[in-house]
């Protein structure tokens, strides 16, 4: 009976065990740069299929994804007044750091995109009253 009972589930357990250990999830992190000083404040987004994630680098330019599944995922990473980098990833359980180096957009692009860009919040009227100096009452 005992026999039996291992002969049967044990294989079964092993193949769960290594099935389960391909859907598994992993921690990718990295450091984000520009001429060797870390970044803080990049954002920091990975996609893959409809899944997408985003985080914001801390002081030393680092950030971390704790649980990413296994495979490739697209990267971007975005600071005003720098180049967005993009690529690709291969996330892995022996995945190395990701180390990025920014590259500073030049003037006539910041221009370019300041001229072109959209207000980061349109202000209702009352929020232009209210953030308005009070005028001093009359006499």
């Amino acid at each position: 009976m005992v026999r039996r009972i291992l002969r049967t589930w044990l294989p079964c357990a092993f193949v769960c065990l290594f099935v389960s250990k391909a859907a598994w999830a992993s921690e990718y992190h990295g450091q984000v740069f520009f001429g060797g000083v870390p970044v803080p404040g990049a954002t920091v987004t990975v996609t893959k299929g409809d899944k997408r994630f985003a985080t914001v680098t801390d002081r030393q330019g680092l950030y971390e994804f704790a649980d990413l599944a296994d495979g490739e995922w697209k990267i971007e990473i975005e600071m005003s007044g720098f180049s967005t980098l993009d690529s690709k990833v291969s996330v892995t359980q022996e995945t190395a750091q990701g180390n990025w180096d920014l590259k500073l957009v030049g003037l006539e692009q910041m221009l370019a995109k300041a001229q072109a860009g959209v207000p980061l919040k349109t202000r209702t009227t009352a929020e232009t009253k209210s953030a308005s100096p009070q005028q001093a009452p009359k006499p």
